[in-house]
Parts: structure tokens; C-alpha cells; sequence
């Protein structure tokens, strides 16, 4: 015999189990019901979930007074909007103002100047006012400009208590000396219309683009 021993011998593994306990024979041959799966327990009664705390109870009233007084605050120092009426108005304004502050002749150009300002308030009024004395009315004598301005629609942009945003669709029809032919300009202008004296809606800046 070689001198070399045998290893000894591995019994075979053994099939792992499902965990299922075999159910037993009773007398009779009859056999029990099979028990329930390792490791699961039938169920208990629904456990009792501990009663709230009178902490707990005082927390969430806290919370809900800290709410409510933030909706107060904000209420309160929410800026006052206009209201439909206004909107209507300001829009309104508006559209009458733009015609006549855009619109201007060579010959008549001191009497817009004075037509319009009353429609105007600051800071846009000296502004205005600065220009229309200076290189506009120079312009328009030079070369004899006369510009027709038409609004073709508005719309509110935005709103405080005082004043109203008011973007307009104008066009403008320019003729010169050197070109006798309507030129049109499509432009879009935002006024901000600001409540004067008497309730009146006046023109306190303009913005083109």
C-alpha cells in the first residue's frame, strides 16, 4: 500500500430547508396543521400608541399662533393694489396722453409743449420739459418734422395704490422736408401713470422699447 493515507470521507451537504417545521402524525393517521414558518410569530394585538403629551399638544398651538400672526403682519403691510376702476382710468389716460405727448409739428411746437405738460408729473415732467426746450424743438424746426402718433392698444402691466404700469402699442408717422412720405415707426412704450391732484392720472416716467 502507498504509504500516502486516504482523506477522509465528507459526508454529503445537506439541502438547506425552507424552515418549515414537519407537520406531526397524530394517532389516528391523521396529520396536525403545519406550523408556522421559523422566525414568524403570529400577530399580537395592535399595540397601544402612547398618549400625546400636554408638551406636544402646547408645541402645536405655538406653531399655529406663530402662523396666524404672520399672515396677520404680512396682510397688513401688503401695498394696497389700485382697483379695476383705476386700471381703466390710468390705461385710458394713458393712451389720450401718449397720442398728444408723441404727436408734434415744426409750426405748433411750442403750443404742444404747453398743451402737454399738464399731463405730466415728475420726475418725468422736468425731463421732458428740458428736452422739448432744447435739441427736439432745434430738430423738428430744422427739418421741418411733423409727427403723427396713434396707440393702437394697452394693457396694465402692474399696480400700487398709486400708480399703474401702462405698456402701449404707438405708432408714429414722421414726415420731414427731405421725405414727404410717411415714415411709420412701431414703437412700445411703458408709462407709469401716478394719480395726481383731483384724481387725475398723469404721465411720471416713460420708458421705450
Amino acid at each position: 500500500m502507498d504509504a500516502t493515507t486516504a482523506p477522509p470521507a465528507v459526508a454529503p451537504a445537506r439541502r438547506p430547508r425552507l424552515g418549515l417545521r414537519r407537520a406531526a402524525s397524530t394517532e389516528g393517521g391523521q396529520r396536525e396543521r403545519p406550523a408556522a414558518p421559523v422566525g414568524v410569530t403570529a400577530p399580537t394585538a395592535a399595540v397601544r400608541r402612547p398618549a400625546r403629551t400636554p408638551w406636544a399638544a402646547l408645541t402645536a398651538v405655538v406653531v399655529a399662533l406663530v402662523l396666524l400672526a404672520t399672515v396677520l403682519v404680512w396682510t397688513r403691510n401688503r401695498p394696497a393694489l389700485a382697483s379695476r376702476a383705476d386700471r381703466v382710468a390710468a390705461a385710458g389716460a394713458a393712451s389720450t396722453t401718449l397720442e398728444q405727448l408723441l404727436s408734434y409739428s415744426y409750426g405748433s411746437f411750442d403750443d404742444h409743449v404747453a398743451q402737454v405738460e399738464p399731463q405730466l408729473a415728475e420726475p418725468f415732467k422736468g425731463q421732458y420739459a428740458s428736452a422739448a426746450g432744447g435739441s427736439l424743438k432745434a430738430l423738428a424746426q430744422q427739418n421741418r418734422t411733423v409727427v403723427q402718433a396713434r396707440v393702437l392698444s394697452t394693457g396694465v402691466m402692474d399696480t400700487t395704490s398709486s400708480t399703474v404700469r401702462v405698456l402701449a402699442f404707438v405708432n408714429q408717422a414722421t414726415t420731414t422736408a427731405a421725405q414727404p412720405d410717411p415714415q411709420i415707426d412701431q414703437n412700445r412704450v411703458v408709462a407709469t401713470m401716478t394719480r395726481g391732484p383731483g384724481g387725475r392720472w398723469l404721465v411720471s416716467d416713460l420708458q421705450a422699447f
